[in-house]
């Protein structure tokens, strides 16, 4: 099997679906709870909650119990067709001189206080010289937190210089959120988008006081050479 068979690619635009199939088909007894799943997929509440009511709409999935999860005889059926497709799927080729390294830098006070807005800095370095692109990369920021509420995609226009764009967080009242960002390419070659990385960010969120000094995280990605 080397395509994904077309009912299964409609869930492909709803970040996470795919992915609790895979996961609970890969568990012998094929049932998790809504933290197990969030926690193990990095998913957001938010992410989860449009992800596992379009597969239980779709009768992929079943509510068991108090916010416990299995899949259906169709849901088995769809995650042993996505096993068959991961593993026979072709490997994309690539040439060395394809793609270039960047940093993704993510700029978020030390320890963001509950229930108050934020802004997180996430974006890009300028370019080191044997990485410049010869125009401007069209790039989709996702953004998504668990135990906070974060904007979701958004558009940048990136060239050699330093970009970035502004997210509002609003932390829950936790200890701790997870902060996922993950960087796509729209390819001007194809019309398709090109996956460059990401990183995950565990922080202290505050319940009293303020958040703090502003720390950077980052990560390289690699982007197509435009």
């Amino acid at each position: 099997m080397t395509e994904l068979p077309f009912r299964l690619k409609t869930l492909e635009p709803l970040p996470g679906a795919l992915d609790i199939i895979r996961y609970l088909g890969k568990l012998e007894e094929p049932v998790a709870d809504i933290d197990t799943l969030c926690d193990e997929l990095s998913l957001s509440d938010r992410g989860f909650s449009k992800a596992i009511r379009r597969l239980v709409t779709k009768g992929y999935v079943q509510m068991v119990g108090d916010q416990v999860y299995r899949l259906t005889d169709q849901g088995r059926t769809a995650a042993e067709e996505l096993a068959a497709y991961d593993a026979h799927a072709p490997e994309e080729t690539e040439t060395e001189d394809q793609y270039v390294q960047r940093k993704l830098i993510v700029a978020i006070p030390e320890k963001p206080v509950a229930k108050q807005l934020t802004n997180v800095f996430i974006g890009f370095e300028a370019a080191d010289a044997d990485a410049e692109l010869d125009s401007d990369a069209q790039m989709v920021l996702r953004v998504s937190a668990i135990h906070g509420q974060i904007d979701g995609d958004e558009m940048l226009d990136l060239g050699n210089e330093p970009a970035y764009n502004t997210f509002t967080l609003i932390p829950d009242a936790y200890t701790k959120l997870r902060l996922r960002v993950e960087a796509y390419q729209l390819n001007p070659n194809d019309d398709g988008i090109e996956t460059c990385g990401g990183l995950y960010i565990d922080i202290d969120i505050n319940n009293a006081g303020d958040g703090g000094d502003y720390k950077a995280y980052s990560t390289s990605v690699k982007l197509l050479h435009v």
